[in-house]
């Protein structure tokens, strides 16, 4: 799976996503013109072609239906929380002691680590039935829902081939398609609920009325506008259907990309497959929510029945992954006994402590796979997970306890530098206490696990209130600014709050532009000089690593920033330049960073952090780097 292909195709998919919906609103149009016209020009009222009247219709229908798909959009856009809610899901406390509640965080905490995006909440629907789904705007607004019947019925390879399916979708820009497909679906249907809420309320309320006067034409009203709101229903049901046509021709070929992803993912097919098996042949209840034919396309696997299927046939879906002729499997797949056992693929960097540096290979290597973290990664990340003290573990799972986790990686070495960072905490006695609590635990962390630790506690920050948010940044800052300078790792610290916990509480502005690298060619260049020197503090090195990085970029020479203007200020200015770039150059900045830093051959932790830090900021989520 190519990371930067799958977000252009997201982005063609939505293209094609709006000329469906524009389809569909002509064909509702269509349905309520026909009717109406037809009868009033068989009584002698007007023509049967009459434009204003289709102008009429064709305006109120569009405000009606664009309205109500913004409304949905927006509401949706808010977090993946919201879905999760809306389908009866309640949050899985990160502390929890349930043995299969436990299995499932472990599984999602380590692919997320794997897949360098931040650990999302995860929510839990009591229903016994088997599936799943991923639901947010963005990585940083992404949670995933999971029945119990999956939590209970399935191995751990069996869940975890389930999960890197899920990632999938949040990695590969699924998530935001599937917002916007369910806001066009709402807004199609909403034609249908004004016509039952004129049949069922508003025609009988006033054909039941009494007039005043001489004259009582509240029943004739009455009967009319039941009689539209029959009318409203029928073209209702054409709007449902050309719903369900918009969810299958959208999402059934996504899901068959998304099951070889989870294969990439884990290299063994046995784990998806077999979870497929064990769905076999469950009939799809749907039962937990009335909202589920809403989000139909945003599950695992069909979550109810209809007459047009937003997922591809479990039977297909099995054969695809295993290679096998459909009609080998019988009328329902049954679970395959043996066949999910964990591809054992051993952990590395971690055995002897974090690396001092790392060979340029290893870099290159997470880069090549953003996006599709391979059984190594994910071997990886689960040894980080590991090497994370049960008490640091607990505490970035309780939004107080999270912030002492920051305080704590914050704290400077320098006696006098950690005394100034304790005068930013007075005033908040519990995150004193809290911090002292965990900070020998904290200084006790191998480098490599310190960007997962900030991954873990984002989702316990997010449920800070807004008042307690710009409290604890306010302190953070205070503590970064102690010695009065910005050190790397302070501000990997600071990006990383800024890109997953800010916009839980202060939505960010999204570029509209794709823009070319060249267009931005100043701001590329402060960057690859930051990280120059970053790297490297002999001015000859860093010249050669800053050439080496414009040269795989087809540019030509130019001078090397002074040092003393390579502040991680400009840093931070030119990478919000950046975020407007296409994805293919986003690519290419990538590789040219890595050669900034491991031009050398070797690159140190630190350096790796930054590179990881920058590729977040440009949306493109670096895996874990190790020897």
């Amino acid at each position: 799976m190519n990371y930067f292909r799958a977000q252009d195709d997201a982005r063609r998919r939505t293209g094609r996503l709006v000329i469906l919906f524009v389809l569909a609103v002509i064909a509702l149009v269509a349905a309520i013109y026909l009717p109406i016209a037809g009868y009033a020009s068989s009584q002698g009222a007007i023509p049967f072609w009459n434009p204003p009247l289709l102008a009429a219709i064709a305006g109120a229908t569009v405000l009606i239906v664009g309205l109500a798909s913004l409304f949905k959009i927006s509401q949706l856009g808010q977090g993946g929380q919201v879905v999760a809610e809306m389908l009866g899901g309640r949050r899985i406390d990160p502390a929890t002691r349930d043995a299969d509640e436990r299995r499932l965080l472990n599984v999602v905490e380590e692919m997320a680590i794997a897949s360098g995006v931040p650990v999302p909440p995860v929510y839990l629907v009591e229903d016994d039935s088997i599936n799943a789904f991923a639901a947010g705007y963005a990585p940083q607004s992404a949670v995933i829902g999971v029945t119990r019947g999956c939590v209970r019925r399935l191995d751990r390879a069996q869940l975890q081939g389930v999960m890197a399916h899920e990632f999938s979708h949040v990695l590969n820009g699924d998530m935001r398609l599937n917002i916007r497909l369910t806001g066009v679906i709402f807004g199609i249907l909403v034609i249908g609920l004004i016509g039952w809420t004129c049949v069922r309320h508003v025609g009988p309320m006033l054909a039941r009325s009494s007039g005043r006067g001489r004259k009582n034409d509240g029943a004739a009203v009455g009967l009319g506008i039941i009689a539209f709101g029959l009318l409203l229903m029928v073209v209702g049901g054409l709007g449902t259907f050309f719903g369900r046509l918009i969810q299958a021709a959208v999402s059934r070929q996504r899901e068959f990309l998304a099951d070889a992803s989870a294969v990439q993912f884990t290299r063994n097919p046995a784990g998806i497959a077999g979870a497929l098996r064990a769905i076999g042949g469950l009939p799809p209840t749907g039962a937990w929510s009335p909202h589920v034919s809403e989000f139909g396309h945003i599950f695992f696997s069909q979550a109810f029945a209809a007459m047009l299927a937003t997922h591809p046939p479990i039977k297909e879906r099995i054969a695809r992954i295993e290679g096998i002729d459909a009609s080998a499997l019988g009328s329902s797949p049954s679970p395959a006994a043996g066949t999910s056992t964990a591809a054992g693929v051993p952990a590395s960097g971690l055995a002897d402590g974090a690396p001092r540096s790392i060979p340029r290979g290893e870099v290159e290597r997470s880069v090549a796979r953003i996006g599709d973290p391979d059984p190594t990664i994910i071997a990886r990340a689960g040894a980080i997970a590991a090497s994370i003290p049960p008490i640091v573990r607990e505490a970035c799972g309780q939004p107080l306890e999270a912030r002492a986790v920051i305080a704590a990686l914050l704290r400077a070495q320098d006696p006098a530098v950690r005394e100034a960072q304790a005068h930013a905490l007075v005033g908040d006695p519990d995150l004193v206490r809290a911090t002292r609590r965990i900070a020998s635990a904290v200084a006790l962390l191998p480098p490599t696990a310190a960007l997962a630790v900030i991954d873990l506690a984002v989702p316990a920050l997010s449920e800070l209130s807004p008042s307690q948010y710009r409290d604890f940044r306010d302190r953070v800052t205070a503590m970064i600014l102690a010695d009065r300078a910005v050190s790397a790792f302070e501000w990997v610290v600071r990006t990383v709050l800024r890109r997953h916990v800010e916009p839980r509480f202060l939505p960010p502005a999204r570029s509209l532009h794709r823009d070319r690298l060249e267009v931005h060619r100043e701001s590329v260049l402060a960057v690859l000089a930051v990280l120059a020197w970053a790297g490297h503090g002999d001015a000859g090195l860093a010249r050669r690593a800053f050439d080496a990085a414009v040269a795989s970029l087809g540019w030509s020479a130019v001078g090397l920033l002074d040092r003393e203007r390579c502040t991680l200020d400009l840093l931070d200015a030119s990478l919000r330049r950046l975020e407007s770039l296409r994805m293919d150059d986003r690519r290419r900045l990538l590789d040219a960073c890595v050669e900034s830093i491991a031009e050398d051959g070797m690159t140190t932790v630190l350096e790796a952090q930054l590179l990881r830090a920058v590729g977040d900021s440009i949306d493109c989520p670096v895996p874990p780097i190790a020897a």
